[in-house]
């Protein structure tokens, strides 16, 4: 089993990764180049993972969770003895305490955060699907959007969770997590994999297309579908485009951004291994549901 716990001793000989700077593309090229290196590493197993005094709790958002996330376990598989740093004592009990990280490489796919504006990370498997989707539309209940329809959001979830579970090919390499921001009424998702991904998924359904970018751009079609199983509607991505006030996916070298009604591709100068959903959604745009006035007669 995997084992995370924090550092009280010397670093010397081990493979040690600061993170130091949560800007987006920042984070990311960093999750990539230690997974990068890391397949190099033949004679070190031991990886401690650690966040500069720089790194604010309140700057730690989904995207940098489920990445986190899927960097632990994808150090397992290689066989890692992987271990959290203490150097930023807010971050550290944030991650491995709030959020549970300790429970996770302990045969656990999901733990519930004590902060009640956090769907806590949630390990992507199959059989999990049918629980998950109750926790989603549980979640989407509570106090925080009792008056708000918020069942697109809710139906996209759900079925970016079936596409990971029925096309990614992940194995246990896939995460998820939502966070509500309060006071911004916003919400925040993102959804990651390290498996086939979107683009390796529509590449190898049809090899004439040439480019990432291209196979993303195809995944995003409405109705584009590789029907291979039953919960395959070809809906997924596009009503998490629609539902979404911005939105971010990368996989492979491709990468989409919508924002408000525009889409952009662009090249990515890394290689995401797999896919990775981020979205926004801000809820004071959203009209009340309306409640039809009871009569009795």
């Amino acid at each position: 089993n995997l084992r995370i716990w924090y550092i009280f001793c010397n670093f010397a000989g081990r493979m040690v990764i600061n993170f130091d700077d949560t800007n987006k593309k920042v984070w990311l090229h960093k999750i990539v180049e230690v997974a990068n290196d890391s397949r190099n590493n033949n004679i070190d197993r031991v990886a401690i993972l650690d966040f500069a005094e720089s790194i604010k709790k309140s700057n730690v958002l989904p995207i940098h969770i489920v990445t986190y996330a899927c960097l632990i376990q994808y150090l397992k598989d290689l066989g890692f003895d992987v271990q959290q740093g203490k150097t930023n004592i807010e971050v550290a009990d944030y991650i491995y305490h709030e959020l549970g990280f300790k429970y996770y490489w302990k045969g656990t796919n999901h733990i519930e955060s004590t902060d009640t504006s956090i769907l806590n990370l949630w390990r992507v498997i199959r059989e999990e699907a049918d629980l998950y989707t109750k926790r989603v539309e549980a979640y989407f209940k509570n106090n925080y959007f009792k008056n708000k329809d918020l069942s697109p959001v809710s139906i996209s979830m759900v079925e970016a969770f079936y596409n990971i579970s029925d096309h990614a090919k992940a194995g246990e390499n896939a995460f998820s997590l939502i966070m509500y921001n309060r006071p911004r009424k916003e919400l925040k998702v993102a959804i990651s994999d390290w498996g086939k991904g979107i683009v390796g998924t529509v590449r190898e359904y049809d090899h004439s297309i040439q480019s990432d970018i291209e196979a993303l751009e195809r995944a995003i079609q409405d109705d584009f579908t590789i029907s291979s199983t039953t919960h395959n509607k070809g809906k997924g991505l596009s009503n998490i485009l629609s539902c979404s006030d911005v939105v971010r996916i990368f996989s492979g070298n491709a990468l989409l951004v919508k924002d408000e009604n525009q889409r952009k591709f662009y090249e990515l100068d890394f290689y995401y291994p797999g896919t990775l959903i981020y979205f926004d959604k801000n809820l004071n745009v959203l009209e009340d549901i309306d409640y039809l006035e009871e009569f009795n007669w």
